[in-house]
């Protein structure tokens, strides 16, 4: 298979395969691949070939590194240098990758597929040992009753969006590749979709947003009009089970099961201390009001008779441990007294120390809409969002929005982010406490408010530049595009040495080696 290339392609192609590995299973192979990627191409030389090869690409993958170059042009207006220049090393990937993939002799089919099969399979390796973590076959650092910490290579979102990722690319390139392949491709694509049901509900969303994207470009671009008619009815019936399912599960947590008559309350508990019933919220945990009949001496007293775990400490989720008491107990039908606390059993002090909040066990996927719920309805009920992930980026995205209202045209430079959301967050009087008080967790909106209004526009031209002259109808780049606009709609993807490389280096592969172009 390599014995056609040429020595330093054939170190092209070892690199790229250590790459796609590490993309699953750390920084360190992320790194040394990288490394080695940019040094072969130097030393290689022969950069009139490169040159050309640039030229048959209408130029793309230079205007893709532009990109990069804003970075350093809008270190005039920063003052923090430090954390500019650091992210300045952190965003290499974006001016390497384009250069150094675009520039290299076009993979064949066979190594390119080769490259997305070792992709995959370092992913099946990263996600069984992950499941054996989950399973408690070994043990690790991290409390595995919350799932996002058997992730431990990588971040679990970025994990769920490379797993999104990769059952599109089993199910293009191989799937018609005769039955012994249809089988091992559908026999990993359910393996990918159950861990993605226990990893992350982010993921199996972004999963159905890359099913109505591809039901969609089958609809637009197959030439039989059955098949545009399935595709269609297939579409509309995914979409109407989501709405129906998410809509269900909102009843269902919106149910009342509480008979309590806010006008005849018991005003103290049977040991004579006084209740507080707020009756203005609504919040509820397992039908029951959240903030009815509470006790707090009697809940701290007794808690720390029965925890070694402090009322006035975090549980092992990092939230306030009286909050998750509260709910828990409120889960039971119980009241939040004396009694309630008496009446928990040391499993359910140990899940509640672990930051359980229900005895209710749910499936992870309605498990993350319940706690989206809650959320919302605490926030209306005019509590504080902190520790809540959801409403909390409400609040990041408002600060942020603000900050560029401020600085619209030029931004405020390539290392000033941090400090110009740390001094909002003060403008503003957040109620955030101050290790809650994070970025926009939205990469656009990062970007704009580094380079305001002028430099986002460069960056978007160099970014949707190569997708006009070279995507086109590449369906695979498509995926790949909707599953990063969600990342950059839902973190800032681009601030982290994996989420930079991920996309930089997919975006150079698919852009410039798709299959659909590569040499047999």
């Amino acid at each position: 298979m390599f014995s056609k290339y040429l020595p330093y392609t054939k170190i092209y192609i070892f690199a790229l395969l250590l790459l796609v590995v590490g993309l699953s299973t750390g920084k360190f192979l992320m790194s040394i691949s990288s490394i080695i990627l940019a040094a072969a191409w130097v030393l290689e030389g022969n950069y009139l070939a490169k040159w050309q090869r640039i030229k048959t690409l209408s130029y793309a993958p230079l205007i893709l590194a532009l990109g990069f170059l804003v970075h350093l042009i809008w270190l005039f207006n920063t003052t923090n240098y430090d954390y500019a220049f650091h992210d300045i090393v952190r965003k290499l990937p974006l001016l390497s990758f384009p250069i150094v993939i675009g520039s290299i002799p076009v993979l064949s089919k066979r190594i390119f597929e080769l490259i997305i099969g070792v992709f995959i399979a370092g992913l099946l390796i990263s996600s069984f040992i992950s499941y054996g973590a989950y399973l408690e076959f070994f043990p690790i650092k991290e409390d595995v009753t919350d799932v996002r910490n058997i992730s431990f290579f990588i971040s679990h979102i970025r994990l769920s969006l490379l797993i999104c990722l990769a059952i599109a690319l089993l199910n293009y390139y191989f799937f018609n590749k005769g039955k012994a392949f249809q089988f091992v491709t559908v026999a990993i694509s359910l393996w990918f979709c159950y861990f993605l049901y226990i990893l992350s509900g982010t993921g199996l969303v972004v999963l159905s947003l890359v099913v109505t994207y591809s039901v969609i470009w089958l609809v637009i671009a197959h030439s039989s009009i059955k098949i545009k008619i399935l595709s269609a009815l297939a579409g509309f019936g995914f979409l109407v089970f989501v709405l129906s399912y998410v809509w269900s599960s909102y009843n269902e947590y919106s149910e009342i099961n509480d008979n309590a008559v806010f006008q005849s309350l018991d005003t103290h508990t049977p040991a004579g201390e006084l209740y507080i019933h707020d009756t203005t919220s609504l919040v509820t945990e397992n039908g029951y009001y959240l903030w009815l009949y509470v006790c707090p001496n009697e809940v701290e007293q007794t808690w720390n008779m029965k925890s070694d775990c402090h009322f006035d400490s975090l549980d092992k989720k990092g939230q306030p441990i009286s909050a998750t008491i509260y709910r828990y107990i409120t889960s039971k039908g119980d009241r939040k007294d004396k009694q309630g606390v008496l009446e928990l059993t040391d499993e359910e002090v140990s899940e509640i120390e672990m930051g359980i909040t229900s005895c209710i066990k749910l499936s992870s996927i309605n498990k993350r809409l319940y706690q989206i719920f809650f959320e919302f309805k605490n926030k209306e009920s005019g509590f504080s969002s902190n520790g809540h992930s959801i409403t909390q980026r409400l609040i990041f995205s408002s600060a942020g929005i603000s900050i560029v209202k401020d600085n619209l045209w030029l931004g405020v430079g390539t290392g000033d982010v941090p400090n110009a959301f740390e001094e909002k967050y003060i403008e503003l009087n957040s109620r955030l406490a101050p290790e809650n008080r994070k970025r926009g967790h939205n990469q656009l909106l990062t970007f704009f408010i580094a380079f305001g209004l002028v430099g986002i526009l460069i960056w978007l031209i160099s970014f949707i530049y190569p997708i006009i002259k070279i995507a086109k109808d590449n369906y695979m780049y498509g995926v790949f595009l909707v599953i990063s606009l969600l990342s950059f709609l839902g973190d800032d993807t681009l601030e982290t040495q994996a989420g930079v490389t991920l996309f930089a280096f997919f975006n150079s592969f698919f852009l410039f080696h798709s299959s659909n172009k590569a040499e047999k």
